[in-house]
C-alpha cells in the first residue's frame, strides 16, 4: 500500500487538498482492498484554517512524520510563511527528498521552486504565479497549455481543478487505466487528460 503525505496549512486553497484527496479515497473504495494510506500533515498544529475559511484537522505534525512514498504539497496564499519558516521547509524537504513522487499543486510549485527542483525542467502552476517561479528556477520551462508536467520523481499541476487530473493520472499509473475510469465514472467527471 502506498503511502501519501499530503501538507496542510493555514490560509492555504481548499481544492488543492481536497480534489486530489477525493480521488485517491474513490481509488480506495473501487478497489478490492485499499491501495492508498491517505495522512493529512500539518507543521506544528492539527488544527488548520483554509483559506476559504473552513477549519480542518490534521491527521500528524511534521515531528511525527517517517518518511512517505508519496507527498502532495498544495498552494494557497498561506504559502508565504511557510516559506519563511525554517525549520518547518528543512522538514519539508526532507521528506520530499525521501519520497518517490512529490507532487505540487497551484502555488505549491513554489516549494519545488525554493528548493531548486524545478530548475531547468519544465513545470506548470497557476498562470499567476509562473513569473515568480521563472525568477526563481534558472532556466524553468512554464508550459501554459497543460493541466499538469510530469518530469519523473516531481510532478506539477496548474490551477486547483488541475490537482484532481494529476490525482487521476497517477491512479493510472500506480493501479491501471480501468481503475481510472472507474474513478472518473464515480465522481461523474468527464474527461481528466493533460489537454492533449
Amino acid at each position: 500500500m502506498r503511502t501519501v503525505m499530503i501538507f496542510v496549512f493555514d490560509n492555504m486553497e481548499l481544492l488543492d487538498l481536497a480534489g486530489p484527496y477525493e480521488v485517491f479515497s474513490v481509488a480506495n473504495v473501487l478497489s478490492d482492498q485499499p491501495v492508498l494510506q491517505l495522512r493529512t500533515v500539518a507543521a506544528d498544529t492539527k488544527r488548520i484554517r483554509t483559506h476559504n475559511g473552513l477549519v480542518i484537522e490534521a491527521d500528524e505534525i511534521l515531528a511525527e512524520v517517517d518518511s512517505r512514498q508519496v507527498i502532495v504539497l498544495p498552494g494557497g496564499e498561506g504559502i508565504h510563511q511557510v516559506l519563511n519558516n525554517n525549520e518547518v521547509m528543512k522538514s519539508l524537504k526532507e521528506l520530499t527528498d525521501q519520497s518517490e513522487t512529490a507532487v505540487s499543486i497551484c502555488s505549491g510549485a513554489r516549494f519545488l521552486a525554493h528548493w531548486g527542483y524545478l530548475d531547468h525542467s519544465a513545470f506548470t502552476t497557476h498562470h499567476t504565479v509562473a513569473g515568480d517561479i521563472l525568477k526563481q528556477a534558472p532556466g524553468s520551462v512554464f508550459v501554459s497549455d497543460k493541466r499538469f508536467v510530469d518530469n519523473g520523481k516531481f510532478l506539477t499541476a496548474a490551477g486547483v481543478t488541475a490537482g484532481m487530473d494529476l490525482a487521476l493520472y497517477l491512479v493510472e499509473q500506480w493501479y491501471g487505466a480501468a481503475l481510472r475510469r472507474e474513478v472518473m465514472k464515480y465522481m461523474e467527471l468527464d474527461s481528466a487528460d493533460n489537454g492533449e
